[in-house]
């Protein structure tokens, strides 16, 4: 198992635990293909949601320099999330001790270009289009 997939069972995982604590989310379900659009299908009361689960090993929203405040929002995963029409979009982050989910669909970011490493030598820089989500934006933050 590499480690995307162990960051992304470990997200799985405090998604499902924080779940048992809130008993508005009901009838989860995972993707099961790596590349898939989503990571996670729920319900919380009677809204059927899509969305993508960021789990980081981080303590601040603010880990590079020259960085904006905010976690990164891929254009790419905006649109994927986007692609399923009859539900709610959440992007949800999971850091610090801490749930923060984004409801992104009527969401009208500003995008920017990132410089990006495809390996972690820093080699290989892309280009990414990305938006920042701050705490401030957040719909919903739970303690866990």
């Amino acid at each position: 198992m590499d480690i995307f997939q162990q960051f992304e069972n470990k997200g799985r995982g405090k998604f499902l635990e924080f779940s048992k604590t809130n008993d508005r989310i009901w009838a989860i379900s995972f993707s099961e293909k790596r590349f898939d659009s989503w990571d996670v299908k729920f319900f919380s009361g009677l809204t059927s949601f899509v969305g993508e689960i960021k789990n980081r090993d981080i303590e601040s929203t603010k880990i590079w320099p020259n960085q904006p405040e905010g976690f990164i929002l891929e254009k790419k995963k905006y649109d994927c999330l986007h692609s399923h029409p009859e539900e709610t979009k959440a992007f949800i982050t999971i850091f610090n001790n801490e749930l923060v989910i984004w409801d992104i669909t009527k969401l009208k970011p500003e995008w920017i270009e990132m410089k990006y490493a495809t390996t972690h030598k820093r080699e290989n820089k892309r280009i990414k289009v990305v938006s920042y989500l701050t705490l401030g934006m957040a719909t919903y933050r739970y303690k866990l």
